[in-house]
């Protein structure tokens, strides 16, 4: 599913069921993954994030609306749809266990200062993934100024986008210099993958709408004032 949805706008995705929320609602409710309802693929979602960071069955039971029983079922449910994900955490455990540090798909290292127990685990289930995205960044940004940084006008860094304003006809340009500034293959257990660039275009930030990459590049069909982001 990954490496199909790779280089793709969400709307291709969306339209080819390249999800991971619906692939989990399909697989909680034992239905066919077209056949997944906005509501069950937000159940999907909802139920991928709370286990993911090991959050408790109250968390669950708040955020779907649901009973304690219900969302206890639902999690072993996940659980046992997705048995590697107890394993993942048992292993950031052990690597916990002797110094309390832990290294980011960057090689970054964190040392964790919580008491054993709930709280230190799902911090420490965390750092790998969201460190390593905002480290991606962070290079991103750094390599876009330090080769480009007179010729494409970075304006805002939020969360993890980047936003730039760029003339018309420099917009294919731009696109292609900062997605090859973006992506960085990542190695985890031997397997190599790389995390995706996704872009947005209008003539305001409150208008932008995502664009399919490989047609913008290939065009010069701008006729506004562009804010990419």
């Amino acid at each position: 599913m990954f490496e199909e949805s790779f280089g793709r706008t969400r709307q291709y995705r969306k339209e080819h069921n390249l999800d991971v929320h619906k692939l989990t609602a399909s697989q909680m409710f034992g239905i066919q993954i077209d056949k997944v309802t906005p509501d069950q693929r937000q159940v999907g979602k909802t139920l991928r994030h709370a286990n993911n960071y090991s959050a408790g069955p109250g968390v669950l039971s708040a955020k779907l609306g649901i009973g304690m029983k219900e969302a206890k079922y639902l999690m072993n449910l996940y659980h046992q749809r997705n048995p590697m994900l107890r394993i993942w955490h048992q292993k950031i455990q052990n690597e916990l266990r002797s110094t309390k540090i832990l290294y980011n798909l960057l090689g970054r290292k964190h040392q964790f200062t919580e008491r054993w127990g709930d709280e230190l685990f799902r911090s420490a289930y965390s750092y790998i993934p969201q460190s390593t995205v905002g480290d991606l960044l962070n290079k991103s940004l750094v390599k876009i100024y330090n080769n480009y940084g007179t010729q494409i006008d970075i304006v805002l860094q939020l969360h993890d986008a980047v936003y730039a304003i760029v003339r018309n006809d420099l917009v294919p340009w731009v696109m292609q210099t900062m997605r090859s500034c973006m992506l960085h293959p990542l190695q985890v257990n031997g397997l190599e993958f790389t995390i995706d660039v996704d872009f947005s275009i209008g003539p305001s930030w409150g208008e932008m709408e995502e664009v399919e990459y490989t047609y913008h590049v290939n065009s010069n069909l701008s006729n506004l004032p562009v804010v990419i982001t």
